[in-house]
């Protein structure tokens, strides 16, 4: 499997990044279920979800690893899509 190599001066500003995508798709879901559209929401808390767990894979990874820069399987940023739903939405 792939890796990204992530400088550790960046991790912190990538879980930012995932946090703020976080709470955009939470409103977007809040927005789309205003219009009585619930399973069109779902998508939206989906890739919540999804972005959640990005945040915790590369919170993870920064604190347990020394490495500068810090590798990250690619597959969280979406090199293999099947592989990347199901990390992100296991580790959240």
């Amino acid at each position: 499997m792939s890796a990204r190599m992530i400088p550790r001066s960046r991790v912190q500003q990538g879980i930012e990044y995932c946090r703020k995508n976080v709470l955009d798709f939470l409103d977007e879901a809040r927005m789309i279920m205003s219009k009585g559209r619930l399973n069109h929401a779902y998508l939206s808390v989906h890739f919540a979800i999804e972005e959640f767990g990005k945040a915790a894979i590369l919170n993870e990874a920064y604190r347990l690893s020394t490495d500068d820069p810090i590798p990250i399987s690619a597959a969280v940023f979406g090199q293999n899509s099947q592989q990347s739903h199901k990390i992100k939405t296991d580790k959240a």
